[in-house]
């Protein structure tokens, strides 16, 4: 996870008894106070979508980039490839695996919209149980009372990575954190022999510290991963889960040559696990920053997979640790480009259960400053949680020349306030049930 160096308060703040300081502020804020990849991550959390991936691939100059547009490193052939449908292409292979491995570039909301369709079908697979990087294993609420708040996680702040959070809760999958550092991670002999403990995790099953395990832990200063990989085992043996989905950062989880969660978890468990990509074929914010092959075949409407004329998969070559080598993944998801709809993404209308709701219609912008943000929340949510709670949606305006949308659930009630520098204006109820 990245964290910001400048760690103001008013950022990683966490909540108790519906009491939470100032999270999202106007992009200008920010700007002010953060710079690439942090600022990045940001505007992510805060709804500016466009800026967040602008601010990405300029980080540092964007010189991890340039390459694209020089080498053929993403793939050398061609060959005309196939899209297919996601569920029923690696249906296959997840009935006979008892693991998918799914990753998300941190700034984009649309690794999560890929994911929220798909839930139905997996659970249908037996895939009743998530590991989450992102998640607080001190947060009680998300448990309790079917949605998350501002303790939940980090990544979790987020608006569709909240809603992701509650259609799992309402889908009855059955959440689970895994992120480092929760526990004290030592060795200790037991019975004659070296092992892996942890202090203070109730019924933890001592596992072998062998030279495999020792190298990854200490050798390779890989303690995050394998820490993240031996809570996940801890997991699946106390509960004995069988089908399981991991939801993970970046590379965390692919068949690196290098030491990460993924390699560790599979080793423990001897697992092949189905390893999916999310972080390849996706949009950037400009055509020198994307993939070739995502130029050619970014899909029109949803996310999909890429695949070869016979469906077999796609063998991709990568850089930076892994230049070169083939097979991180078995499958990529590659996303359509960002179409817009009275202003707003139309990948937050999730399939067409969302609609667009312009800002006049909700308040009067006339006497409202030129710029400001626009926070909705589901009433039921805010009654009970107050500024603890995670947004529904985030909207900020910058034009009054403009009328943008907040894309909502009809049927619900919401709670809308709008506020500058994360000072309240203005807030009413609207209620779309009527």
């Amino acid at each position: 996870m990245r964290h910001c160096l400048l760690a103001l308060s008013v950022f990683f703040c966490f909540c108790a008894a519906a009491q939470c300081d100032t999270f999202y502020y106007d992009y200008d804020h920010y700007k002010e106070h953060l710079r690439g990849h942090d600022a990045a991550q940001y505007l992510s959390l805060d709804g500016a979508q466009r800026e967040s991936i602008w601010l990405q691939d300029t980080a540092d100059g964007g010189a991890k980039y340039k390459w694209r547009d020089i080498f053929p490193f993403d793939y050398d052939t061609t060959e005309q490839l196939q899209l297919t449908e996601i569920l029923p292409t690696l249906r296959p292979l997840l009935e006979r695996r008892h693991a998918l491995v799914i990753n998300e570039a941190h700034n984009m909301p649309t690794s999560r919209t890929n994911l929220i369709p798909l839930l139905d079908g997996l659970k249908k697979l037996g895939y009743g149980d998530i590991f989450m990087e992102t998640l607080s294993w001190h947060d009680t609420l998300r448990d309790k009372y079917g949605y998350p708040d501002m303790e939940t996680g980090y990544y979790s702040r987020e608006v569709m990575y909240a809603e992701l959070l509650r259609r799992l809760m309402a889908d009855s999958i059955r959440i689970h954190p895994y992120e480092a550092n929760a526990y004290h991670i030592d060795t200790a002999t037991r019975e004659g022999c070296l092992m892996f403990v942890a202090a203070g995790y109730p019924g933890w099953v001592p596992v072998m510290a062998d030279s495999f395990m020792l190298d990854a832990y200490y050798t390779h200063d890989e303690a995050r991963d394998v820490t993240q990989a031996l809570q996940i085992y801890q997991q699946l043996l106390r509960d004995s889960i069988d089908h399981y989905i991991i939801y993970c950062g970046y590379g965390h989880g692919s068949r690196s040559s290098h030491i990460n969660m993924g390699k560790v978890l599979r080793y423990l468990t001897q697992d092949t696990m189905v390893v999916v990509d999310q972080t390849s074929l996706i949009e950037h914010s400009g055509e020198a920053f994307d993939y070739r092959l995502y130029r050619r075949y970014a899909p029109a409407e949803h996310a999909m997979l890429i695949a070869h004329a016979d469906g077999s998969r796609l063998m991709m070559r990568h850089t930076g640790k892994d230049t070169g080598t083939y097979g991180l993944y078995d499958y990529y998801i590659i996303t359509p480009r960002t179409e817009l709809h009275s202003g707003r993404a139309t990948w937050r209308a999730l399939g067409g259960e969302r609609q667009y709701y312009p800002i006049s219609r909700i308040v009067d912008r006339n006497v409202l400053p030129a710029s400001y943000l626009v926070l909705a929340y589901y009433q039921r949510e805010y009654s009970r949680l107050g500024d603890c709670a995670i947004p529904a949606d985030i909207l900020q305006v910058n034009d009054k020349k403009k009328d943008p949308s907040l894309v909502l659930q009809p049927g619900r009630k919401y709670f809308i306030k709008v506020t500058v520098d994360g000072k309240e204006l203005f807030s009413k109820v609207y209620n779309l049930a009527e």
